[in-house]
């Protein structure tokens, strides 16, 4: 993680050196005769002149930003259980979908600052409108895994009792493992915000784990 770190620092260095556009005058200057809706020589434009700046800093930022989440839950990981296991599980799944979506719409905005939209494209209310109805998807897989975690078997596999409880557990550790692959592949897509979003979501996970072990122990205890 160290060299994660350390790399991260350097791509950001390197972005620093670089300017957004090889020929920024060249650029603003054809930009300005393209033809409204001309969105096809706009994308060439955009191909022909814009540098690695952009994409250089935020795989730095990306490489910086999941190195130190890393290393902070390994060095505090019984911490972390701990606290995690005192709050309700839908409250650390309220603060995932919330980190998703402003993530989402935060990108729109600073795409939009760095010319990745030419003047004439339509206003950001559509894949803004777009990110809320990724919201409202993102609450109904919480809400079923929330509710998958209070059941007291699964009762998908017809097998034994203990083996049902050990086929939920793996469930939701699978889903913990699916969400770190998406956090390495975010780092290589730059999106930094997304990395700390799915933080919350491995979050969200293992305080299922610990709201299903609760509920188990329960039945347990009154059987």
């Amino acid at each position: 993680m160290i060299i994660l770190f350390l790399f991260g620092l350097y791509l950001i260095y390197t972005s620093l050196k670089l300017k957004p556009y090889t020929d920024e005058k060249k650029y603003t200057e054809e930009y300005f005769k393209l033809k409204d809706g001309d969105n096809e020589n706009f994308l060439k434009l955009k191909d022909k002149y814009k540098s690695n700046h952009y994409q250089t800093f935020d795989l730095g930022i990306a490489m910086i930003t999941f190195s130190i989440l890393f290393t902070l839950s390994i060095i505090f990981k019984e911490n972390l259980f701990r606290f995690i296991s005192k709050l309700h599980p839908l409250m650390v799944g309220s603060i995932s979908v919330f980190s998703t979506i402003t993530s989402e719409i935060y990108y729109l905005f600073r795409d939009a600052n760095r010319g990745e939209f030419p003047h004439w494209a339509d206003s950001l209310g559509i894949p803004i409108f777009q990110s809320m109805i990724l919201g409202l998807i993102l609450l109904i897989w919480l809400f079923l895994n929330y509710f998958l975690s209070k059941m007291d078997r699964y009762t998908f596999v017809p097998l034994d009792s203990k083996f049902k409880y050990l086929k939920l557990d793996f469930w939701f550790y699978f889903l913990c493992l699916i969400t770190i692959v998406l956090s390495i592949y975010f780092i290589f897509e730059g999106d930094y915000l997304q990395i700390c979003s799915l933080f919350f979501w491995i979050l969200y996970y293992l305080s299922l784990i610990s709201q299903f072990n609760k509920t188990r122990r329960t039945k347990v205890i009154k059987n």
